[in-house]
């Protein structure tokens, strides 16, 4: 099986372009440069290097495609291209749902990617959506998809088309951090010890009964 590949942003974005494009415009895909240079151009989130053009899209298609995550097919009104991503790793349609929005907005959580999935995949509930993540992350070797350690109680899940450095940067920035208690309540604290002092100090020294 294959292992996933370290994407740039534009290629992350571009692939998960196509995806979404699958899901909601099918009458229009697969699709040729162009609209696909559009897309991404619109898409919410993507890389704030300038204006998206053609050229910049040709040379991520020419490298997803060697990553064979995008396929070519030539037609009569010239050549169009498609996701292979789900060829390659063998995903269900649930699961390409999950992946394709990661690849356009990670590290998400199971809420948000809930909210953004649902024009691509009509998931029942948190816990189908859930399970699915599962399926292409702790339930699967090679894993597609990590789950981060949360601050917050929520944890968030990022796609592992990343290099190592990425994700280790990104564990490290979701782990839990254990913050000093503040001054003030630190203060408090130390007055409420010393008053349980002098109290059972007290107690201590009380003379008995009849001396």
């Amino acid at each position: 099986m294959f292992d996933p590949v370290p994407l740039t942003t534009l290629q992350a974005h571009t692939l998960g372009t196509l995806i979404r494009l699958e899901f909601t415009a099918p009458d229009d895909y697969p699709c040729s440069a162009d609209t696909l240079t559009i897309a991404v151009d619109q898409q919410p989130g993507t890389p704030t290097c300038g204006p998206i053009v053609k050229s910049d899209i040709h040379k991520t298609l020419a490298e997803l495609v060697r990553y064979s995550l995008v396929r070519v097919l030539q037609q009569k009104d010239g050549f169009q291209y498609k996701q292979n991503a789900s060829k390659v790793f063998w995903l269900k349609p649930a699961q390409l749902a999950l992946l394709g929005i990661l690849f356009l907005g990670g590290p998400l959580s199971a809420k948000e990617l809930f909210r953004r999935t649902h024009r691509l995949y009509p998931f029942r509930d948190l816990q189908h959506l859930l399970h699915n993540l599962e399926a292409v992350g702790q339930d699967r070797t090679p894993a597609l998809v990590h789950k981060l350690p949360s601050t917050d109680k929520v944890p968030l899940f990022t796609h592992l088309f990343i290099e190592e450095t990425e994700l280790a940067r990104l564990i490290v920035n979701a782990s839990p951090t254990k913050t000093p208690p503040q001054e003030g309540r630190l203060d408090e604290l130390e007055e409420r010890i010393a008053e349980l002092e002098d109290m059972v100090n007290r107690l201590l020294n009380k003379p008995e009964a009849g001396d």
